[in-house]
């Protein structure tokens, strides 16, 4: 059965990510930061997960460090490695791509999905939709609520979750054919 491993701080994210991943039966843990994902990636070795999605910006260890280690240790190079954030800096996806061994990065506000290595795909939403989530970050850029920030994000996740669902069907399936 395929195993993949979530990452993130937010309960919410979590969930919703894992409820469209045992939709596909999907073998899923989720977990609440990097550090606990090396720990449980050094718990159930020599098994390793066929994806691993991870956010960024996480306490105890962030995403980066965390795909530093994976790049470290060879046994874990066969995983898919997937950033589903909120940073969309230039500079985020430079530090993502450098010597990485991340196999995609997906926008938390944003309809376009790119995978980093080799080859390049995109999934874009319809022409509603992107007005909608252009709205959004703009209201979520401008409000100092944190609670507003926070339903907002909310309904950004809900708008880029088919492409990061999207980006893991292709990484299963052409893995089961190989």
């Amino acid at each position: 059965m395929t195993l993949i491993i979530i990452a993130d701080p937010d309960e919410y994210t979590r969930a919703q990510i894992k409820i469209q991943l045992e939709n596909l039966n999907v073998e899923v843990i989720t977990l609440e930061n990097g550090l606990e994902v090396w720990e449980t990636l050094q718990k159930i070795s020599p098994i390793i997960p066929d994806c691993v999605i991870t956010e960024i910006v996480m306490p105890k260890m962030n995403g980066y460090e965390l795909i530093r280690r994976a790049g470290n240790n060879l046994s874990l190079h066969p995983v898919n490695w997937i950033f589903y954030t909120y940073k969309d800096q230039n500079f985020d996806h430079f530090w993502a791509s450098k010597g990485s061994i991340l196999s995609a990065y997906v926008n938390k506000t944003d309809s376009k999905v790119s995978r980093i290595c080799n080859n390049k795909f995109s999934y874009f939403v319809g022409d509603d939709a992107l007005q909608e989530i252009q709205v959004l970050i703009t209201e979520f850029h401008a409000n100092e609520d944190p609670e507003l920030k926070y339903q907002i994000s909310r309904r950004l996740i809900d708008y880029s979750l088919p492409n990061l669902i999207k980006v893991v069907k292709n990484f299963i399936y052409t893995d089961e054919k190989n």
